[in-house]
């Protein structure tokens, strides 16, 4: 039950829009790890509680589970996914552009780096260029769907060759942000959120294109739907069960 525990604690179930202020550049900055930093397992402990809302919950998470902590070392991870076919665990190091892979042997280890698709030229100017949210798609079996900031737009990663594809990285015409966050629907069809997050400057960055920063809807074989434009950095998202709620 531990990937699951990890996936409702990184990644939330609803949208969530950041009620403080962005953290700096320079915070971000200050606080990453050097390159002898190393992510290890550490003795299995409990953190935390879990705080059970509906008896649906109970049916993936057990009444008696405890967090346990898998690896750390991390300046902040996000956008978990376990991948059951491997018995694994992916997650990116936003801020340190890196993806890390954690099985229950080894462990959590260094598998992409840089995570994001920003190109040498863009990298240097963005705020954050590593990827973030990651799910698995019917729409690419057996490979990752990253809302990849560096590349400001969704990226299909084949984890056997490190190969991706950036399929949608503009709205009529103006370039995405930074996608955050990704859900599927059971038909296939995506939502998405692009907050400014990955731009230096934020709202006020150069490369800013877009007025608002809104959450999509992509469908294949259709334009790219604006379905939410008044959230002022809409970040997490998620489906109810029965997808009547977003």
């Amino acid at each position: 039950m531990a990937y699951w525990l990890s996936k409702f604690v990184f990644s939330g179930l609803i949208i969530g829009v950041s009620a403080c202020a962005a953290p700096t550049p320079e915070a971000s900055e200050s606080d990453a790890l050097t390159e002898t930093s190393v992510a290890e397992d550490t003795e299995e402990s409990g953190i935390g509680s879990v705080d059970v809302r509906s008896p649906a919950l109970q049916e993936i998470v057990a009444t008696d589970a405890t967090i346990e902590v898998l690896a750390e070392g991390f300046t902040w991870p996000e956008g978990p996914v376990w991948v059951e076919d491997e018995q694994a665990l992916y997650f990116n190091d936003v801020p340190e552009n890196k993806m890390y892979r954690w099985t229950a042997a080894p462990g959590g280890e260094l598998f992409l780096t840089p995570s994001g698709g920003a190109t040498a030229e863009t990298a240097p100017t963005m705020r954050e260029p590593g990827a973030n949210g990651i799910i698995e798609w019917a729409g690419a079996p057996g490979k990752l769907l990253l809302a990849d900031h560096g590349a400001r737009g969704l990226s299909v990663l084949d984890p056997a060759t490190l190969t991706r594809d950036t399929f949608v990285s503009s709205f009529e015409g103006q370039s995405l942000n930074s996608p955050n966050d990704i859900v599927a629907r059971s038909d296939g069809a995506l939502f998405f959120t692009d907050p400014p997050y990955g731009l230096r400057g934020l709202n006020d960055a150069a490369e800013k294109e877009l007025a608002h920063n809104g959450v999509y809807l992509y469908q294949d074989g259709a334009p790219l739907k604006l379905v939410i434009d008044d959230l002022s950095f809409p970040n997490g998202v998620g489906l109810s069960p029965d997808e009547s709620t977003l």
